[in-house]
């Protein structure tokens, strides 16, 4: 109920993240979260605990294996995407700190994680603003191919 009444018509896809984050946890070495909890995250703003070490588990895990990613099909960075990084890290680099910047990378650079056009909405309006300025929407419109790919 909390998560249906803070974000209206997006439960199925704030479950499902959560969902995942739950079963793969052990696998992630993530630190269980209730759904509350990520409902909090989600809609609080600033850098959350919660949000980084999940975006940090998912980009480790999805760059576990770069060279199978480059391998896949690596997009250029678009010219007006401004970002500091060029290409994809290793899982190692990533970091509480700048998990930001490598989601923005992974997203532009690997073409199956901006297909939908809830993603290339969410991946402009991450061009235009930090993070913690997204609508919940548009956290998890950036979220869900992460953790479909990590599926995959």
């Amino acid at each position: 109920p909390l998560a249906e009444s803070r974000t209206p018509g997006l439960a199925s896809e704030l479950v499902q993240c959560w969902a995942f984050a739950c079963a793969f946890s052990g696998r992630l070495t993530l630190t269980k979260f209730s759904v509350d909890n990520f409902v909090a995250a989600l809609c609080r703003p600033g850098h959350g605990s919660v949000l980084a070490e999940l975006h940090v588990r998912l980009l480790r895990a999805l760059l576990a294996d770069t060279e199978q990613l480059r391998r896949a099909g690596q997009l250029p960075p678009p010219l007006d995407a401004g970002m500091v990084v060029q290409q994809l890290p290793p899982p190692g680099v990533v970091s509480a700190a700048n998990w930001p910047e490598v989601l923005r990378a992974v997203l532009w650079l690997l073409p199956e994680l901006h297909e939908t056009e809830e993603s290339r909405s969410a991946l402009a309006a991450l061009q235009r603003s930090d993070y913690p300025d997204l609508s919940v929407a548009h956290k998890l419109a950036l979220l869900t191919p992460l953790t479909e790919r990590c599926l995959s």
